[in-house]
């Protein structure tokens, strides 16, 4: 009952912060910073140590001078120093523990208060009143959902849209089962709204497209936990005329930024979360520029999380005049993992829309490996063996996109599995930095 009045609460002060002046909304939140570097340097050992010599002569009064003197805060040592950014909240019966999916090859397992947790929640129903979802429709649910005693993925129905709503005609399976399944479900269910993966929606829009499938029932996509996917946009509106809405979130800290209806990229959280890109050097990049994605939680205080870098680049954008206060970030990179590393040294993002590699060769799904500068490795699940000529033409569009002298080796396979959080990357560099 507490959380449901809470919930509410901060439901309504969302609505009304979205009304601020910039400068009103930046000084609200200097105000939260200066509160969670007082009691990280109070309550959780890491930041007693980090803070300590940092916060003389008024230190927790100049609260972003403060922030921009600390160290980033690496996953690695957050992994590390786990048990030593906990403060007392963490071992309070109501605290919660959330495990990170692992995608990156080191999973952390961080904890939360209940309060932070039921903010999360109503910045999802800021998301869905922002997009004006309807509460009576169908929302239906594709990403890791919990095995049975078989192993198999289970099918859950009645769920709430987000903590702390009543239960409502929202269902979820297993983004783990094959794509036909997965399409098989969606037509008995004819949702409203669908939550998936971006790479999952992907499959789902060309498996109905390929068997003329109708998903008419479908008004919108929301993607979550991975980078936006080339041509999705366009192919979501060629199968289904639906709308794409994307959110950005971490578990480490909760919901990042959300997209905007308007079409100006994704607004910031600032109620919960101070956002920094920074270039390699830790400086602040310029509007327009992409740099590393730090994150200071500004309410959490089971785990506070302090310049973390959470190992995603993003852009950083520019708030149109008149509209909300809150930052932009022009476009969501993904991790530095994401990037395909240049013989200089420098790096690029790769942009692959599967409809190219498709309209070339039976290409069903694909991903792209660079195991080192000389060689980089493309597996492929198809319908049938690509010919010769077919071959060619996939290898010089990959090279026209990747420069560089490298040998480029065509892999069958039977499947392309996502990682254990339901994660699927279609480009990665296994290079070590």
């Amino acid at each position: 009952m507490q959380d449901t009045a809470t919930l509410a609460r901060l439901i309504r002060e969302l609505g009304q912060t979205e009304h601020w002046r910039a400068d009103q909304l930046h000084d609200a939140q200097s105000q939260m910073l200066g509160r969670m570097l007082r009691f990280a340097h109070d309550n959780v050992p890491f930041y007693r140590q980090r803070l300590s010599g940092l916060t003389d002569a008024g230190g927790f009064s100049r609260p972003r001078e403060l922030l921009a003197a600390l160290p980033v805060l690496t996953r690695g040592e957050l992994k590390a120093h786990a048990d030593d950014l906990h403060s007392a909240h963490a071992r309070a019966p109501q605290a919660l523990k959330f495990t990170t999916s692992g995608s990156t090859g080191m999973p952390v397992t961080v904890a939360w208060d209940r309060a932070a947790n039921v903010l999360v929640a109503a910045i999802v129903a800021r998301y869905h009143r922002w997009w004006q979802s309807q509460p009576s429709a169908r929302y239906a649910t594709l990403s890791a959902v919990p095995t049975d005693a078989q192993g198999r993925g289970r099918e859950l129905r009645g769920m709430a849209w987000y903590p702390g709503q009543p239960a409502s005609d929202g269902v979820a399976a297993d983004a783990a089962q094959p794509v036909r399944q997965q399409l098989d479900w969606l037509l008995r269910e004819q949702p409203r709204y669908l939550m998936t993966y971006p790479t999952n929606a992907r499959a789902l829009l060309r498996a109905a497209r390929e068997r003329g499938a109708s998903l008419e029932s479908l008004e919108r996509i929301d993607t979550f936990g991975e980078t936006a996917v080339e041509g999705l946009e366009a192919l979501a509106r060629e199968v289904c005329g639906a709308q794409l809405a994307d959110r950005y979130s971490a578990r480490e800290v909760g919901m990042i930024a959300l997209e905007c209806p308007d079409g100006n990229g994704y607004r910031v959280q600032s109620e919960s979360v101070l956002v920094e890109l920074l270039d390699e050097a830790d400086q602040p990049v310029s509007e327009g520029d992409s740099g590393r994605v730090v994150v200071t939680s500004l309410q959490n205080i089971a785990m506070p999380l302090i310049r973390y870098e959470i190992g995603d680049y993003a852009q950083a954008g520019t708030a149109p005049a008149g509209g909300m206060p809150h930052p932009v970030l022009h476009r969501i990179h993904g991790r530095r993992r994401n990037m395909f590393r240049l013989p200089d040294g420098d790096r690029l993002w790769p942009r692959f829309n599967s409809d190219d590699l498709a309209s070339m060769a039976p290409v069903r799904q694909f991903q792209l490996v660079q195991k080192s500068l000389a060689l980089l490795e493309l597996k492929m699940v198809v319908d049938r063996a690509a010919t010769a000529e077919e071959e060619a033409a996939l290898e010089r569009l990959v090279r026209q996109r990747l420069k560089g002298n490298y040998a480029l080796a065509l892999r069958y396979v039977e499947d392309i599995p996502r990682s254990a959080g339901g994660k699927y990357e279609d480009f990665r560099c296994e290079m070590a930095d």
